[in-house]
């Protein structure tokens, strides 16, 4: 992370990184850059212009990159981080995104979403949990995210035992041994043989 820097997709690696842990916000507004790339690739420019939107849904999509980045435009451009703004809007309080965006709210639900049914689930069940979260009031929220060392200890311990026992040995050998079974198959199917294993 650099400068004020707070969250990040890195899009050939497909990755994303919080600057704070459990910093919803800003995990929705990276996990729409992610899902924008999963749905459409990464276009140079981004892929919010027509035909897959027209140009009142740019506007839309540009003032909210705007709000956020002000005259200082991004590498992706104003209308990728407008979308990355209304998922994290649309995520963490819905009714704000249909009056921030009206416009591009309905093709999302409708087009987009309605279209996308697994995509759908998904951010529909994100929404859900986070709404649980917000409810939860800080103190809970702490209590929820604070890690007991004892448990951490514990499970690593169990790890450790079940990664170094006999079995985990033999399942380790056979799959090490799978990309040379996989590459003796493929061999032998240029060949037309079998090879002679000796």
């Amino acid at each position: 992370f650099g400068g004020r820097v707070i969250g990040i997709f890195k899009v050939r690696p497909e990755v994303i990184r919080l600057r704070t842990a459990n910093d919803i916000p800003v995990a929705w507004h990276e996990t729409a850059h992610a899902l924008e790339k999963a749905v459409f690739g990464y276009p140079k420019g981004g892929p919010w212009k027509k035909p897959n939107v027209d140009t009142r849904i740019q506007g839309e999509l540009t003032k909210l990159g705007k709000d956020l980045y002000g005259n200082r435009k991004p590498s992706g451009g104003y209308k990728r981080e407008g979308f990355a703004e209304f998922l994290r809007i649309w995520g963490t309080n819905p009714g704000e995104a249909a009056t921030k965006a009206p416009t591009f709210s309905k093709w999302f639900e409708s087009e987009f979403l309605g279209t996308k049914k697994a995509i759908r689930e998904a951010l529909e069940a994100a929404r859900d949990e986070t709404g649980r979260w917000q409810d939860m009031g800080s103190y809970e929220r702490y209590r929820a995210s604070k890690v007991d060392p004892a448990s951490l200890r514990s499970r690593a311990i169990d790890l450790w035992r079940k990664v170094t026992s006999k079995d985990a040995r033999m399942t380790q050998m056979v799959d090490a041994a799978h990309p040379l079974d996989v590459l003796a198959t493929e061999v032998e199917k240029n060949l037309g043989r079998h090879l002679n294993i000796t």
